[in-house]
């Protein structure tokens, strides 16, 4: 505990920032001065030897503010800073006390965005998921694999199996209910035709998927729909075979719709696998119209959007790629700050011809958005920062590299 006082004294401005630090890390990207100067001062906070649970928090925010420095441009002329981040990281795996809470979750949240070194990270990161039993932690660790077993797929692959297998098990042993087979599908998806041999094992996921691996059992078909969802898409990245993620996601789509059952969290699922197939889930469109007029919205006076007004947003976002006859009204209702904001994960996922059709709206939405001071909350932040990020870009004035970075925070909220 000495320590950690030690060090807290020394660096308590960073230590004041750090909460920022870890819900805006991608800022630092704008501000390579402080960024090299900084890593020196949060490799100090992430490797004390405190495990009281103040330490865990210090220390984990320390790791969270790390991100930063997979990009080379914070430090063009020194590279060694973030070999020496890259390090530091990787040695913390081999604390296995950190790995049942915030530092575990943390450390493998950060890893995930050092693509550049997946070689290095991968094996030492599938034996840490492999052994770890904490449920948020383990799915943290998953999560990670899945991002960065695009370019690595046979050491990722054998492990997303056997993960991804569980949803299978009618009866789950203790350590199987630690699975997170959800993140195992979405790894598979991203090693793309490379997992062929993983195709069986989806097909059979997907029309026999179990639930027993959850606790708290979840109520209703909710998480099997989810599964085979999942399982199906991952299919479709394998084989390119869409039959089966466009049905399931069209028949959800208009069950839901049925029964008036609408919610971000699902839609937030469901609606970015729609906007991936594109016009192949065409079929979707009159489910997605009607979701775009629900009655529930934002509340005039609040600082948040209602459940369904996400929704709605989410819906024209897939309905512009699903349907591109339905743009020109999609081009008015985007021009309301609200939609436009809460669609910003969707059009960071545009090509750039797309977002230039989008111009005009996003023009309007953007000082809309500047008179409205309402539009702010504290998870998709405020909505004229959002919708300018894009607007500069659509319109030349930021260049693809910071836009991209930027973009990793938006699309994370949405896309998996």
């Amino acid at each position: 505990m000495n320590e950690t006082r030690t060090v807290w004294k020394r660096f308590v401005p960073w230590v004041a920032c750090l909460q920022l630090l870890t819900g805006c890390a991608y800022t630092l990207y704008s501000v390579p001065d402080l960024s090299n100067k900084s890593v020196d001062e949060l490799i100090d906070i992430a490797t004390i030897q405190d495990t009281t649970p103040r330490g865990r928090e210090i220390r984990s925010k320390a790791i969270y503010a790390l991100r930063s420095y997979n990009v080379s441009r914070i430090a063009p002329n020194q590279p060694h800073k973030r070999e020496q981040a890259v390090t530091t990281l990787l040695g913390l795996l081999d604390r296995t006390e950190d790995f049942n809470g915030q530092v575990g979750q943390a450390l493998c949240s950060t890893l995930d965005s050092y693509s550049n070194d997946a070689a290095r990270i991968l094996p030492k990161l599938i034996s840490v998921s492999e052994n770890v039993r904490g449920p948020s932690v383990r799915l943290s660790c998953v999560s990670a694999l899945a991002r960065l077993s695009s370019t690595h797929a046979p050491q990722a692959l054998p492990f997303f199996m056997r993960e991804a297998a569980v949803a299978l098990v009618k009866n789950p042993s203790v350590s199987e209910r630690s699975a997170d087979p959800l993140g195992a599908m979405r790894g598979i998806a991203n090693i793309g035709p490379g997992a062929q041999e993983a195709a069986p094992l989806l097909k059979s996921i997907i029309s026999d998927a179990q639930t027993a691996w959850l606790k708290p059992q979840p109520v209703g078909a909710y998480w099997t729909a989810w599964l085979k969802l999942q399982a199906a898409r991952a299919y479709w990245k394998v084989t390119g075979e869409t039959s089966f993620v466009v049905e399931l996601s069209s028949s959800i789509l208009r069950e839901t719709n049925r029964r008036g059952e609408h919610s971000v969290s699902f839609e937030g699922m469901l609606l970015p696998i729609i906007f991936e197939l594109g016009p192949a889930a065409r079929s979707a469109t009159p489910a997605l119209q009607k979701m775009m007029v629900s009655e529930d919205g934002y509340c005039p006076g609040s600082s948040k959007l209602g459940p369904a007004y996400a929704c709605r947003a989410y819906a024209g976002a897939a309905l512009w790629r699903t349907d591109p006859s339905q743009r020109t009204f999609l081009a008015g209702f985007f021009e309301d700050p609200v939609y436009a904001w809460g669609s910003v994960a969707f059009f960071c996922h545009m090509e750039l011809g797309e977002l230039a059709q989008l111009l005009p709206s996003l023009r309007k939405a953007y000082e809309k958005s500047k008179a409205d001071k309402k539009l702010w909350n504290s998870y998709w932040g405020r909505a004229e920062d959002r919708i300018g990020a894009v607007l500069r870009y659509a319109s030349g004035e930021l260049d693809t590299e910071p836009y991209e970075k930027t973009c990793r925070a938006y699309e994370s909220e949405v896309f998996y």
